[in-house]
C-alpha cells in the first residue's frame, strides 16, 4: 500500500519522489538544546514520557531511521504511511504533548482518536521486547513513538515543510489489486487537499 501510495503522490504532484529517505537529523539520541532550539521543552516531555534512559540512548541498536518518503520542489516535505501498530498507548501521550507551534500536515486529534480505538491491539506487537535506552514494557513502540516525533518535529527545525501523513484507516478504498483504478487518485487527491490546505 505505502509504494502505490507514494507513485500516486508523485504524479498527482508532478513531482520527484525520494523512498526511504535518510537526512542528517534521521538518527536517536540524546538531544541538546541548541539543535532542537524552540522545541526543546517538549522534546524533553516526550523522552521523560516515553521513558527514554539517557544513560543507555546512546547503546540504541540501529540508531538511524529513513522516512518513507522525502517529497521534493516546492512541496519539501517529509511523507510517512502509519499503519495499526503506530496507533499505540505511548504515540497517543505523545501526540498530546504537542503544542500549537509544532505543526503536522495531518489532524493531529484524528490521530489520537485511532490511538484510543487501536491502542490495545498495537500494544501488543512485540511487547516485551527490550530495547537500550527505553525502559520495559513495551519499548519497541516507545522506539517507534520517538522515530515518528522527531520526523514530526525536525522537518521545521530544518527548514523542510511539516510532515504529511496518511495512514491505513483514511486509504481503505485504494484498489490494491489494481494501481491504475481511478478512484485511487482520487482517494489519494482528496486527502492531499485536506492535508496542505
Amino acid at each position: 500500500m505505502k509504494d502505490l501510495l507514494i507513485d500516486i503522490i508523485s504524479e498527482i504532484l508532478k513531482v520527484p519522489i525520494e523512498r526511504d529517505k535518510t537526512f542528517e537529523w534521521s538518527k536517536i539520541t540524546q538531544y541538546n538544546k541548541i539543535d532542537v532550539r524552540v522545541y526543546h521543552d517538549l522534546f524533553s516531555k516526550v523522552y521523560s514520557t516515553l521513558g527514554v534512559d539517557s544513560s543507555m540512548i546512546g547503546k540504541i541498536h540501529k540508531p538511524y531511521f529513513s522516512c518513507d518518503a522525502y517529497v521534493g520542489g516546492s512541496f519539501n516535505f517529509v511523507f510517512e504511511f502509519d499503519t495499526l501498530i503506530d496507533f499505540c498507548t505511548h504515540r497517543e501521550n505523545t501526540l498530546n504533548l504537542y503544542e500549537g507551534n509544532l505543526k503536522t500536515h495531518y489532524d493531529i486529534d484524528k490521530w489520537i482518536s485511532y490511538c484510543r480505538i487501536y491502542k490495545v491491539q498495537a500494544d501488543q506487537y512485540q511487547k516485551n521486547q527490550k530495547i537500550n535506552g527505553f525502559n520495559p514494557p513495551n519499548g519497541k513502540s516507545a522506539k517507534r513513538t520517538l522515530i515518528d516525533f522527531i520526523k514530526d518535529a525536525y522537518p521545521k527545525i530544518e527548514n523542510l515543510n511539516p510532515t504529511v501523513r496518511f495512514c491505513e484507516f483514511e486509504v481503505m478504498k485504494v484498489n490494491v489489486n489494481d494501481k491504475r483504478d481511478k478512484s485511487n487518485y482520487k482517494v489519494v487527491e482528496e486527502l492531499l487537499r485536506e492535508k496542505l490546505s
